[in-house]
């Protein structure tokens, strides 16, 4: 389904991707752009504008995730009416339109179809003494890609008049969100959910606790409103996983740039104490309280490789105790299941199943589920999709 005129936004100078149009899965792109040219009949008076455009999206570490290169072409005609005199005309030639994209390692990426909206306008025609000016907006594929928090988007190379990001900008964007449920569990005792969310100024994060129809509390008691109330951190968490334990302990786990932190509270979320804070370049895509003290991370590290992590707790203290890659096993039975890889995306959760075993829970491009399996959160293996 193609995006409308009005999906299409302006970035600020910084080129990070706005917060309401991040996680999506699709990403498109509208240039708007004034060419001016010196005419000289005497040239010739046909001529041809290739505009062209190339992007890089990279997270937020920096590290490069896909590069789109966009190029349209503009003909332009000259009439002389009189000396000092001549009228322009321009067009847009659709056949000559081409719109690519790469990944990090130089993969294409696909796209929804083969069509874009076009350019807006297409065509116009003026009278100058020496000046001729194509002034248009044209609009790419839509891409399949993931756009997350953090995202920056940035003007590699140009040859039309705007070469960067401003508050008024030329380069807007359009996305289609994915999945944004934000980290929630219910509290069945006293009919409460708990939800992780970033304040609205992006500087904080905090608890908010709804009460459910079945609450046998009051409303005043069971939602904050108020002061630092379910304040977790005075900055905004990456990839918040909250999870509670069998004696009504929360823990928050996220990152803030180049920090992995974990937070506790003790009293249903109403204040919380800072318990851990390590250096990691991890960005967290699933994780689990697993039993023994232990915290079993799924992520990627900054080169989108599948990464895992294992906090321990002892002496009164949580510690990374181990990170690395993780690995993929073959499969001991000839298998149909695809991809044969660990997701770097769109991972639903970390859990435990039957036996104490790991199941990690993701979505495959074709929206089927997929899991994998493993004993310790390092070495996985791709289970056969359910029925």
């Amino acid at each position: 389904m193609s995006f409308a005129l009005s999906d299409y936004r302006n970035i600020p100078s910084s080129g990070v991707i706005p917060a309401a149009m991040v996680p999506a899965d699709q990403i498109s792109f509208a240039y708007s752009f004034t060419y001016q040219k010196d005419v000289d009949t005497s040239a010739g008076l046909q001529s041809s504008l290739i505009g062209r455009v190339v992007l890089e999206l990279k997270d937020a570490a920096g590290t490069l995730k896909a590069t789109f290169d966009l190029r349209e072409t503009y003909r332009l005609t000259l009439l002389p009416l009189a000396p000092g005199l001549l009228a322009y005309i321009w067009n847009w030639d659709s056949n000559k339109e081409q719109f690519s994209a790469v990944d990090a390692e130089g993969n294409p990426l696909t796209t929804e179809g083969q069509f874009s909206l076009g350019v807006i306008p297409a065509g116009d025609s003026d009278t100058s003494d020496r000046t001729a000016y194509v002034s248009s907006k044209f609009y790419s594929f839509i891409f399949n890609v993931d756009v997350n928090e953090g995202d920056v988007l940035k003007i590699k190379f140009h040859n039309l008049s705007a070469g960067t990001v401003v508050s008024k900008a030329s380069l807007q964007v359009a996305t289609r969100l994915g999945s944004k449920a934000s980290p929630a569990l219910v509290d069945g005792r006293c009919g409460q959910q708990f939800r992780v969310s970033t304040d609205a100024d992006a500087k904080g994060t905090r608890l908010i606790r709804s009460r459910r129809l079945d609450s046998p509390l009051e409303l005043a008691q069971t939602e904050w409103t108020e002061g630092n109330d379910g304040l977790i951190s005075d900055k905004p968490l990456g990839s918040a996983h909250l999870t509670q334990t069998e004696g009504n302990t929360l823990y928050v786990l996220g990152t803030s740039k180049d920090q992995l932190l974990l937070f506790r509270s003790q009293n249903e979320g109403k204040t919380w104490k800072a318990i851990m804070s390590e250096p990691t370049n991890l960005k967290i895509l699933a994780a689990h309280l697993a039993s023994g003290g232990r915290y079993i991370i799924y992520g990627t590290n900054p080169t989108q490789k599948p990464t895992y992590a294992i906090l321990k707790h002892g002496q009164d203290q949580w510690t990374l105790s181990e990170t690395g890659p993780c690995t993929l096993l073959p499969p001991t039975t000839p298998s149909t299941v695809t991809p044969a890889t660990l997701p770097t995306s769109k991972v639903s959760a970390l859990e435990a199943g039957e036996g104490g075993a790991l199941r990690l829970l993701a979505q495959g491009k074709d929206g089927v589920l997929l899991i994998w399996l493993s004993r310790d959160g390092k070495t996985w293996k791709q289970s056969a999709t359910p029925e």
